[in-house]
């Protein structure tokens, strides 16, 4: 079994010791979303010594340049602080935008990631995407995501971004309850 877990930095729950003891279960992990190194294409993977090495025959003879070894290196021999506070601010943020848009009758779903999936009314997850571009605040719609039908994917960022987006927000129910554009 092969485990993404590309958003664990984000949740509480991880399989990394369970790998490293399983003689079938490969966990992989990223550097690109946490760590925000996402162009260079480096990450991790724990698992039994025969499955990895079945993998490492399949990777080619393009492995990891010397830049993102250094990056990632460095990111893990960290000693300012600035994982831990940018773990902490995420989740700060995450449950504080989380419990703004309950206050405005969304119902953000749980996460365990830097992002919030928001149900919204069926058919709108596009058009309210579009109308929170115009201004200047960008969301992922996912129309008719299985199961939960049409989802907005709110990134979490630094609080100003979060507040902008949220007057953003207010400015669309404020046109549509008004009846203006």
């Amino acid at each position: 079994m092969i485990l993404d877990e590309a958003y664990a930095d984000f949740g509480e729950d991880t399989f990394l010791v369970e790998a490293s003891s399983s003689d079938r279960l490969l966990v992989l992990r990223t550097f690109s979303i946490f760590y925000g190194l996402a162009g260079l294409r480096i990450g991790f993977a724990v698992g039994p010594t025969a499955i990895v090495d079945e993998v490492e025959k399949s990777r080619g003879p393009h492995k990891v340049n010397r830049l993102a070894e250094r990056a990632a290196v460095a990111v893990l021999e960290d000693s300012s602080g600035w994982v831990d506070r940018v773990r902490t601010e995420t989740l700060e943020n995450r449950e504080r935008l989380s419990e703004e848009l309950c206050s405005r009758g969304l119902q953000p779903l749980p996460s365990q990631a830097n992002f919030l999936l928001v149900p919204v009314e069926p058919a709108s997850a596009v058009a309210i995407s579009r109308a929170l571009q115009d201004h200047g605040v960008a969301v992922r719609p996912f129309p008719r995501l299985a199961g939960f039908g049409d989802t907005l994917r709110i990134t979490i960022g630094p609080w100003n971004l979060m507040e902008r987006f949220l007057r953003a927000l207010d400015k669309l129910f404020e046109s549509e309850s008004t009846g203006s554009a």
